[in-house]
């Protein structure tokens, strides 16, 4: 009977083996199918960030350009007037000068064309630079605070 039993002890042995191989390999395939579902959740959160961030910045990236296009537009009409007064102030000079006959009086005409030429370009850079300045200002205060600390660096 001890030779009976032995082969019987032996298929019980491997049954539980067999049992306990499955059983592991089940936990392993349990804590696998957890870890993809973890993996699958950390993709699907950094993809929605990523989407987040990227409309974020298009968002940031139309009122920038749309600010730029204003401020561009009123740069344009500044030029524009300042190309307009300068033309009329050369057609009055041309004509007091071409009435003149006295050397002085036509220094003096001269003279007060170029000052109102110099007046005219000076008020026309200040305006420039005050339209640049706007434009740069507007442009960082409509970046999201993550992207102006990371384009000062």
């Amino acid at each position: 009977m001890a030779q009976i039993s032995k082969p019987q002890s032996d298929k019980t042995t491997r049954n539980n083996v067999a049992d306990q191989n499955r059983h592991a390999a089940e936990r392993v395939a349990d804590a696998t199918h957890s870890a993809a579902g973890k993996a699958e959740d950390m993709g699907r959160n950094g993809l929605a960030e990523m989407q987040r961030s990227a409309t974020a910045t298009l968002e940031t990236q139309r009122a920038v350009a749309g600010q730029a296009a204003q401020d561009t537009k009123e740069f344009g009409q500044a030029l524009s007037q300042l190309f307009n007064e300068q033309a009329q102030h050369n057609l009055e000079v041309l004509t007091k000068l071409t009435r003149t006959f006295s050397p002085a009086e036509a220094a003096q005409i001269q003279a007060d064309f170029l000052r109102a030429s110099m007046d005219r370009s000076v008020h026309f850079t200040r305006r420039y630079f005050e339209t640049a300045q706007a434009t740069m200002f507007s442009a960082m205060a409509k970046m999201p605070t993550d992207q102006a600390s990371t384009s000062r660096r």
